[in-house]
């Protein structure tokens, strides 16, 4: 499935609170993200759980979905409540990256 179509799929998860992804891609984690004209994909999410994810550096792509996907919930009023991190792989100049996100 294409990520436009999940994305679009994600819209009708109304009663989606919690999504816990485990050794996740770019990909998957874009499909949270609003799209310019379309309504918000999962806007009941309030925790996402990410495991076993390798966060190399500030500018790696994972790493910049991730923040552009707090920081877009947060200025479009649906922030998460939870982001958790488990078993996943940062490294300091990442985790100093997502002060203020």
């Amino acid at each position: 499935m294409a990520q436009a179509q999940q994305t679009i799929l994600y819209r009708h998860f109304t009663q989606v609170h919690s999504l816990h992804l485990d050794n996740t891609t770019t990909r998957y984690l874009g499909t949270l993200m609003k799209s310019s004209n379309a309504e918000f994909p999962l806007p009941g999410l309030e925790t996402l759980h990410l495991r076993a994810c390798e966060f190399k550096a500030e500018n790696d792509e994972l790493f910049q979905t991730l923040k552009d996907l707090l920081k877009e919930r947060k200025e479009l009023g649906k922030p998460l409540r939870t982001a958790t991190l488990e078993r996943c792989t940062i490294t300091a100049e990442g985790a100093r990256g997502f002060h203020g996100s």
